[in-house]
């Protein structure tokens, strides 16, 4: 009976692994890459620019995979405006028009030059036409290390902004980046210490469970 179960209990697992896993870890999707500023947790602030207004975050950190940029503004339920999205930091530069083809409150997804290594930038936005646009914002506990100046003057709200990569990906392709980062703030545990915790959990804490059950079954 126990050896039954064994044979039993192995093909569940592989089946799992094939019919969930494999897809979960194979499958492209959508990935963050930096989050200079996240949305707010309950309010949403609104960062008014006129035209020819500029707002700009200082202390923005992009690496090599912040591809696309990802804001949203509102409009006054008017037409859009023309933008200009201005990333600056040592050597780095890059720019991006936005047309003034998007809808009121709409996610704009500008695509833009990643820097070659992790930088320190300020990322600017500027109204480039006539009306009177929003930049949402976030003046709580979300707040970034950043600040945020229109034409120079400082304001409370840091308006929300996100960089994506700019094609989805797997995370079995993202995975080594992922567990890499998790180790940056923490020099006594490396990237391997990750992968042996992952082997434990995905593979043998299962096996394990499974030993368990097989040896709490009558002998045959």
């Amino acid at each position: 009976m126990r050896r039954l179960a064994l044979i039993l209990g192995l093909a569940l697992l592989v089946g799992a692994a094939v019919a969930w896993g494999a897809p979960f870890l194979t499958d492209d999707r959508e990935y963050v890459a930096v989050t200079p500023q996240p949305d707010p947790l309950f309010t949403v602030d609104l960062l008014p620019l006129r035209g020819g207004q500029r707002a700009c975050m200082d202390r923005a950190v992009l690496d090599p995979l912040s591809e696309q940029a990802r804001f949203r503004v509102g409009t006054f339920r008017g037409p859009a405006v023309p933008l200009e999205l201005t990333v600056t930091g040592g050597s780095y530069r890059a720019e991006a028009f936005v047309p003034a083809a998007y809808a009121d409150s709409e996610v704009l997804k500008v695509p833009i030059p990643a820097p070659e290594r992790e930088v320190e930038v300020t990322i600017c936005i500027r109204n480039a036409g006539s009306r009177r646009v929003a930049l949402y914002a976030s003046d709580d506990r979300t707040n970034s290390r950043s600040q945020v100046r229109v034409d120079g003057r400082l304001v409370p709200p840091d308006f929300g902004i996100v960089y994506f990569e700019q094609r989805p990906v797997s995370i079995a392709e993202r995975l080594p980046v992922a567990l890499e980062r998790a180790s940056t703030f923490r020099p006594l545990v490396s990237p391997l210490i990750y992968w042996a915790l992952l082997g434990l959990f995905t593979i043998g804490a299962p096996i394990a469970v499974l030993a368990t059950w097989v040896r709490s079954l009558k002998p045959e």
